[in-house]
């Protein structure tokens, strides 16, 4: 399922329940909610069904992408950011998809994945470790449940 499926599901979805809409002054974090239970279940699904594709081939499916304008090595350097992203667990990972590319803080963060702020925030520096870990090629991806050396 691409961004652009995930997205049109979302509206569907939202226009669908509307009428479920309790607060409309939160209607960001009600549509957030929707979208990510959606790319969970598209996670999820890929996950099982495909398997990750090399680097060479996500170089090669960029030939129309905007992203050609950048050096090569910034380019890279984002797709290693994007295959260690990858490797790392469901709940890792959404904190970082929330932190980083929806600006959320800690306490936007808990109250839309109903956790605790301490939660959050340790699931936030496990998960950047691990990604440093892996970029600076001293820890294993967990691919296909490989342990992983520290």
């Amino acid at each position: 399922m691409t961004a652009e499926e995930i997205c049109q599901e979302t509206f569907a979805i939202a226009f669908e329940k509307l009428h479920q809409l309790r607060d409309p002054d939160k209607t960001g974090a009600w549509l957030s909610a929707i979208l990510l239970n959606i790319a969970r279940g598209a996670y999820n699904q890929k996950k099982r069904l495909l398997p990750m594709e090399s680097g060479l081939l996500a170089i090669q499916g960029l030939q129309h992408d905007p992203w050609l304008e950048m050096s090569f090595d910034s380019l890279v350097a984002v797709l290693d950011l994007q295959n260690a992203m990858k490797t790392l667990p469901m709940e890792f990972l959404e904190i970082i998809i929330l932190k980083y590319y929806e600006d959320m803080e800690v306490e936007e963060i808990a109250t839309q994945l109903n956790i605790p702020e301490g939660t959050v925030k340790s699931r936030l520096s496990r998960a950047r470790g691990k990604l440093r870990r892996i970029l600076e090629g001293t820890e294993q991806s967990d691919k296909g449940g490989v342990g992983s050396a520290n």
